[in-house]
C-alpha cells in the first residue's frame, strides 16, 4: 500500500469517510466551561488556608507502568485544579483523557495486534506527558481542553500510528463514544493526523 493512501485510510477507519478537510461538526457535548464561570468555583483563601498542590505534582505515567496506571494521572489533574473543585466529568481530564485511557488498557488492549498494543504503551505517556508541560495551578478548564487535545496529533504521529494495520486503526476508532465525532476538536485532530502520516 503506498503511504499517501494511508492517511485517507486512516480517517475512513476513525470516521467512515474521508475528506479534505474533514467538516468541523458542532460541539457535543459542549466544551467545558471556563474556570471564570463555573458555579462552583472556590479559591484557596475560601477552602484551605495552604496552597492546593497543583497539576505540576501530578506524575505522568510511563511506558513501563501505563497498564497499571492508566487514566490515574488525569484524576490527579483534575483534582488540583480550579481550587480544588476540578473541571467535572465534561472536562478534558476526567470526561476524555482518563475515560479513554482506563478503555484502552481495560478494553482495546486486548483486541489488538502487538503493534497496536506498542502504539497504546506508547501514545498514553505521550499524551500524559505533553500536557503536564502545558498545566500549572492557574490553567482553566477551558485550556486543559485545548491543550489536552492540541497534543493528541503528534503524540499519535511519533507513536506510530501510521504504521499500524488497518485492522488496529478500526479498533481504534470503535473506541470512542458516537458524541466524540462531533467535536470540531477531534475532527481537527483527524486532519492533522493525517497530514502528519503524508508526511512521513
Amino acid at each position: 500500500m503506498s503511504l499517501g493512501a494511508k492517511p485517507c485510510i486512516a480517517l475512513i477507519a476513525l470516521i467512515g469517510g474521508c475528506a479534505s478537510p474533514v467538516e468541523p461538526r458542532a460541539k457535543e457535548p459542549a466544551a467545558p466551561e471556563d474556570e471564570v464561570t463555573r458555579t462552583a468555583e472556590k479559591t484557596v483563601s475560601e477552602t484551605d488556608s495552604a496552597p492546593l498542590p497543583g497539576p505540576e505534582s501530578c506524575a505522568p505515567a510511563t511506558p513501563e507502568n501505563i497498564l497499571e496506571r492508566k487514566g490515574d494521572y488525569y484524576r490527579c489533574v483534575d483534582a488540583t485544579l480550579v481550587a480544588g473543585t476540578g473541571c467535572g466529568t465534561e472536562g478534558y481530564p476526567l470526561g476524555f483523557g482518563a475515560k479513554y485511557a482506563d478503555r484502552s488498557f481495560d478494553v482495546t488492549w486486548y483486541k489488538l495486534s502487538p503493534a497496536g498494543q506498542d502504539f497504546f504503551r506508547a501514545v498514553s505517556p505521550c499524551l500524559q506527558k505533553e500536557l503536564a508541560v502545558q498545566l500549572s495551578a492557574s490553567t482553566a478548564c477551558k485550556e486543559v481542553w485545548d491543550d489536552g487535545f492540541a497534543t493528541h496529533a503528534g503524540c499519535y504521529v511519533a507513536s506510530g500510528f501510521c504504521d499500524l494495520p488497518i485492522g488496529d486503526w478500526f479498533i481504534i476508532g470503535a473506541m470512542f463514544d458516537g458524541a466524540v465525532y462531533k467535536l470540531d476538536e477531534f475532527a481537527s485532530q483527524l486532519n492533522d493526523v493525517a497530514a502528519g502520516c503524508a508526511a512521513l
